[in-house]
């Protein structure tokens, strides 16, 4: 209600920002495939995440469905491929990303396949890169957080942070 007691037209400003997901946590899926997604990471306006092979990392990327039409709009707005080449990695693209839908508890079901892949049984890493969360068997976690080919502190002294 506003000052007067009448109804508030104001718009929670967090409404229609981007979620940002950060931090990380160990996790375990369970014998029915599922992991739970800690409450932090939940967003009402989300029942689901979509999960993405990472193309250049050995991690699964849970993307919401904000993420996913920024991917759409960004290669809709690019002047570098044809009508075509977009049709074609729009359809090969997206059709990568499994619906997973986000139960009352909070978790979701790993498809089997992706499961598999990246070897999610027992503990796993969920990891918030900003735009998604990306799920890591530990060791390849260790092993990323291990490499010594980015200084990220003396990047971001560089950008100000």
């Amino acid at each position: 209600m506003g000052a007067n007691g009448d109804q508030s037209t104001e718009k929670d400003p967090k409404a229609d920002s981007p979620r940002i997901y950060n931090g990380q946590i160990r996790r375990v899926v369970d014998e029915k495939s599922r992991l739970n997604i800690p409450s932090r990471w939940r967003d009402p306006r989300y029942t689901e995440f979509h999960a993405l092979p990472d193309s250049n990392n050995p991690c699964l990327r849970l993307l919401n469905a904000d993420e996913l039409w920024r991917m759409k709009r960004t290669l809709d707005e690019s002047t570098a491929y044809s009508a075509a080449e977009k049709k074609k990695f729009r359809r090969r693209w997206f059709s990568r990303a499994t619906p997973c839908p986000i139960d009352r508890q909070g978790r979701i079901v790993i498809p089997p396949d992706l499961q598999k892949r990246y070897q999610f049984s027992g503990e796993v890493v969920i990891v918030g890169a900003c735009e998604c969360l990306e799920l890591w068997h530990p060791s390849a976690w260790e092993a990323e957080e291990a490499k010594d080919d980015l200084p990220v502190d003396a990047m971001a002294d560089e950008l100000g942070f």
